[in-house]
């Protein structure tokens, strides 16, 4: 019962680490698509 337990939680956390870091990979790469477009002006 506690393994099953510990390898949720463990997966829960692993998934939340992975939502950020693709949200924060996201964000940087549409930062970096304003800047690109905005350079010409």
């Amino acid at each position: 019962m506690d393994h099953i337990f510990l390898i949720q939680l463990l997966r829960r956390q692993i998934l939340r680490c992975f939502k950020n870091w693709n949200i924060e990979f996201f964000l940087k790469t549409i930062n970096f698509e304003i800047i690109e477009l905005s350079k010409p002006f």
